[in-house]
């Protein structure tokens, strides 16, 4: 992680609550508890909890609860919790030249009515070191279109180990990509999002194309109310690439067909396991097989909640049926072994990635308790 040295500044065990921000002389309204404007900034162990940021119109009021812009950024271990804007962003929003590192970070209940990107709307605008998340969940955020997040801004940007449980939008309930983001996932779970089209993800919004990458995700129970429930791809010859990934479940609403699971376009697709497969997609090694999940509803009964089991039981055809060659690299050497181009070594949890010498489908991996516990 030598890329993401941050010394400049640093923020550690602070609280912002219940602030609130309105225009400024431009008319734009920045940072409900924080605005990082030009600096070099370590932000660590902090709570953004009832923050806002109010504008004068659609767009004008970013970051109800954090606003970074021509920074860079590190933050970690943080909680952003019921944030609100009429206009970009509830929880945070990463603007204009911005690098930021965000791990272990909670984004719980937050909103963003008036434009969008209920979490987080993250517009870097082709900054290195790309924006990269890791480790982070996403609960029950809302906005008119990206609930839990909004990717865009011309460059790439990376998720690793991250949840997005029961948010919701109008458009793609979980992550809305857009405006020529090339997007990738990596051990992630949508589970229990919804939206008028793209219940977990939906790409294509805007004037480019705006590609995703998934690896080893799991996207389970999301609903679009009318339309694809799973991996929506809109216009502008957007590419979703799909490996060692599971869709089961997903609904437009009435039915788990394919189309529910993910919407025709251009998918290239290998060792995945889709309800109700037809072969469609083309690809190599891919089924229609239930993947048994241990639990998906969990002792609480509901979806898309923490407490649900979505690992995989003994007998699913899912375990040892993945493909190896097609394991992310661990760029962030998250196992700190000095190696950043061996594959990612953790699932969802932080156990080990490959049993039985070759790799499961979907998020989680079986056998093997963890080692460490949550990273």
């Amino acid at each position: 992680m030598d890329n993401w040295s941050v010394d400049d500044w640093r923020l550690t065990g602070c609280q912002f609550i219940a602030n609130r921000v309105t225009d400024d002389d431009e008319g734009q309204t920045k940072g409900g508890g924080l605005s990082i404007v030009g600096c070099n900034l370590v932000v660590d162990n902090c709570a953004f909890i009832g923050n806002s940021a109010a504008g004068i119109g659609p767009g004008t009021a970013n970051g109800g609860g954090m606003y970074t812009e021509f920074s860079k950024a590190r933050i970690s271990r943080c909680s952003f919790i019921k944030n609100a804007t009429d206009g970009v962003a509830g929880g945070l929003r990463i603007f204009v030249n911005s690098s930021t590192l965000v791990t272990e970070c909670s984004f719980i209940e937050n909103s963003a009515d008036g434009y969008g990107g209920g979490g987080i709307w993250c517009h870097p605008e082709k900054q290195e070191p790309n924006p990269t998340f890791v480790d982070c969940v996403f609960i029950n955020n809302r906005a008119s279109q990206g609930g839990g997040m909004v990717t865009d801004g011309g460059t790439r940007q990376t998720l690793i180990k991250c949840r997005f449980l029961g948010n919701s939008a109008g458009i793609a309930g979980g992550i809305y990509n857009i405006y020529g983001c090339s997007l990738f996932l990596s051990n992630c779970l949508f589970s229990g999002n919804s939206a008028n089209s793209g219940g977990a993800i939906e790409t294509g919004g805007g004037a480019q194309r705006s590609d995703v990458e998934l690896t080893n995700c799991t996207f389970t129970k999301n609903v679009g109310i009318g339309s694809t429930g799973g991996v929506s791809l809109g216009e502008r010859g957007s590419v979703v690439t799909m490996a060692n990934c599971i869709l089961w479940g997903n609904t437009d609403g009435r039915d788990s067909t394919e189309s529910a699971q993910i919407r025709p376009g251009k998918v290239i697709i290998s060792h995945c396991c889709v309800q109700a497969w037809s072969g469609t997609f083309g690809g190599t090694a891919n089924s229609g097989l239930d993947p048994l999940f241990v639990d998906p509803n969990g002792p609480d009964h509901k979806i898309g909640t923490l407490d649900d089991n979505l690992r995989l039981t003994p007998a699913s055809p899912c375990r040892d049926a993945g493909d190896n060659s097609s394991l992310a690299r661990d760029t962030l050497d998250l196992d700190r072994d000095g190696d950043p181009n061996e594959p990612i070594p953790f699932d969802l949890e932080g156990r080990p990635r490959v049993q039985n010498g070759r790799v499961d489908i979907g998020a989680y991996e079986s056998d093997s308790p963890p080692s460490g516990g949550r990273l």
